[in-house]
């Protein structure tokens, strides 16, 4: 995965991808249809912001009707 923003947290930089750039990854290949679905295309996220909205949705409640 190529970097695409760098942001500079208190003296550590965390590498943001875009939606793209994770699907593509074969960290989340399996996950490949929930990221599509859950991320923004014109947003950037770093790892740890996307294995966190990922585990949000997976505990989320399924609505019955």
């Amino acid at each position: 995965m190529a970097k695409k923003n760098v942001k500079e947290t208190g003296g550590t930089s965390v590498i943001r991808y875009t939606k793209d750039q994770l699907i593509r990854s074969e960290k989340y290949r399996n996950q490949r249809d929930l990221l599509s679905a859950l991320f923004d295309d014109r947003k950037v996220y770093s790892v740890t912001e996307a294995e966190e909205i990922m585990n949000q949705f997976m505990k989320g409640k399924v609505k019955v009707c």
